[in-house]
């Protein structure tokens, strides 16, 4: 295993504008109070991936709840738990982005009927409940440390320039 596992890290997670209801107040926030405890899985497995062998890459949600997230560094992992793009993402030392990790979560039996919301993408889980679980799991195994900002930066606007668009209906074929 790898020393800087043990090492805390200190991430700007850049999304909105933090609220007392939106901003966890988990490891050392001291501006707010823990409001309640995040959810965790009864089982959890993390591993670094095997160079080695090849591996399908990206999140799987299985019926019940589990998930399966192979072969994705710990932004993705932290972008799949926080509803986040990687861009979204920033701090942390190279082997964030670098080191991939397979990932393996069951939820407690209880809980396992009450998932329905199945839907996932290559970085994104659709059911809130398994992202904070992930979240409860990346703040223990990683000692994960967070805050959320809003910075100000340049952008660009696509602006109409008063000439014809050169673009066309795509045409559809009958089935």
């Amino acid at each position: 295993m790898k020393a800087p596992l043990l090492v805390a890290l200190g991430f700007l997670i850049m999304v909105r504008p933090a609220t007392p209801s939106s901003t966890n107040a988990l490891q050392g926030e001291s501006a707010q109070p823990v409001a309640t405890k995040l959810p965790e899985f009864e089982v959890a497995s993390i591993k670094p991936s095997n160079p080695n062998v090849s591996h399908v890459v990206g999140v799987t949600v299985y019926p019940g709840g589990r998930i399966v997230i192979s072969s994705t560094s710990l932004k993705g992992l932290i972008a799949a738990a926080f509803d986040l793009s990687g861009w979204q993402i920033t701090g942390g030392n190279a082997w964030v982005d670098h080191d991939n990790y397979d990932l393996e979560a069951k939820p407690p039996e209880e809980l396992q009927l009450t998932f329905t919301n199945l839907r996932y993408s290559w970085y994104g889980i659709g059911d809130e409940r398994l992202r904070k679980m992930l979240q409860a799991l990346l703040i223990d195994r990683f000692q994960l440390k967070f805050h959320r900002d809003t910075k100000t930066g340049t952008a660009y606007l696509l602006e109409k320039s008063g000439k014809p668009l050169k673009l066309r209906p795509s045409e559809v074929p009958p089935p």
